[in-house]
């Protein structure tokens, strides 16, 4: 009898909306070790995913956790969302007024 394989659970991409009132700093931790440090401008909503080149193809790189900080020198501390995957996820986020992440879906 032939092993069943699990589905695979992985964040593949993550939508960040930056909804404060100050641009924020946002960094991007990846499965394969990369991380990517990215400015959002006010208002600014942009998605985050990356692949790695394996010749012919590609392959996603997941999403494993990514921080949140604010720009101007007197910021609260940075907000960190790990995050645990059921099967392959777009994650999308909204940056709040309290500093706060809010899940949208």
């Amino acid at each position: 009898m032939a092993e069943r394989q699990l589905p695979p659970n992985y964040v593949r991409a993550v939508i960040l909306k930056n909804a404060y009132n100050f641009p924020v700093q946002v960094k991007l931790f990846f499965d394969s070790g990369a991380t990517e440090e990215h400015i959002l401008a006010i208002g600014q909503e942009r998605k985050f995913e990356r692949g790695i080149d394996v010749g012919t193809s590609s392959i996603v790189d997941p999403v494993n956790k990514f921080t949140t900080s604010l720009v101007p020198i007197n910021a609260p501390e940075p907000v960190s969302q790990s995050m645990v995957a059921s099967g392959v996820e777009i994650r999308d986020y909204t940056i709040g007024g309290s500093f706060s992440l809010t899940l949208n879906k």
